[in-house]
């Protein structure tokens, strides 16, 4: 495998910007807390793996400015890819952000290591609980074999249309958004009943002051909500993540024209 790769390092070097375009932001091997030095062995070892079933000859007799062109478009198709996955994570943290500014979590987070921005508790959750069900479901198999599989679709080195990538990746995030709607839809609903009820028993008794009553049990109610509904948003994430091979190929055909 070591001869095959070196014997066309030019080749090799193709295929390994497009392994490092996606372990960039891919999710889990992306994340900012993983060693550079546990990226890197896996780049370089699925590289190794790839670069003997695939062929550039263009690498071979393309100028320095052009291999250059070539590397960049190698690790842009990578982040593209990648990025595809990263979305499907963002519909839990989309759905967890709704229920966090229904509950009254919303001036308050927690910081997301990956981003090192503030997250809502919920939406903090819901994101460590999708990026679970990533890993259970086998998405991260299925987006190893899209990358695999995108060779046969875009060669390292042949030439992509970059922009066409814009129509599968709106198609995703459409996707993405009603995914988080259909997460966070009955947990606001039960919240929407909770600030009904809550309504009913400010009228009936205008003593009672119901922002030091409403606020803690709006957060009790939310929280079990999300708790009852974990088993659910456990499947419709699953169902979510299995697609993430359909997704990637679809947005290698399209750059590939």
């Amino acid at each position: 495998m070591l001869e095959a790769w070196t014997d066309n390092l030019a080749g090799s070097l193709l295929v390994l910007a497009r392994v490092a375009g996606i372990f960039s932001v891919a999710p889990i091997l992306g994340h900012a807390r993983v060693p550079a030095q546990v990226r890197i062995i896996l780049t370089v070892g699925l590289t190794m793996a790839l670069a003997p079933l695939v062929t550039a000859s263009q690498a071979v007799e393309a100028t320095r400015t052009e291999y250059v062109a070539m590397l960049a478009r190698e690790a842009a198709i990578g982040l593209a890819i990648g990025y595809v996955s990263v979305l499907l994570i963002g519909a839990a943290q989309t759905a967890g952000e709704l229920v966090d500014h229904q509950i009254g979590f919303g001036l308050s987070g927690i910081v997301d290591p990956v981003t090192n921005n503030q997250m809502p508790v919920v939406a903090r959750f819901l994101q460590m609980f999708a990026t679970m069900v990533f890993l259970v479901s086998g998405a991260h198999h299925w987006m190893i074999r899209a990358l695999a599989d995108s060779y046969r679709v875009i060669g390292p080195g042949a030439d992509a249309d970059l922009a066409r990538a814009a129509e599968p990746v709106t198609v995703v995030f459409v996707t993405v958004f009603l995914t988080a709607l259909k997460i966070a839809g009955p947990i606001l609903g039960v919240l929407l009943l909770c600030d009904i009820c809550l309504g009913l028993v400010a009228r009936t008794t205008p003593q009672l002051n119901l922002l030091m009553v409403g606020f803690p049990v709006k957060i009790g109610i939310g929280v079990a909500a999300v708790l009852v509904a974990l088993p659910v948003i456990g499947v419709v994430l699953a169902r979510l993540m299995t697609g993430v091979y359909g997704d990637a190929m679809a947005l290698a055909r399209a750059m590939g024209g």
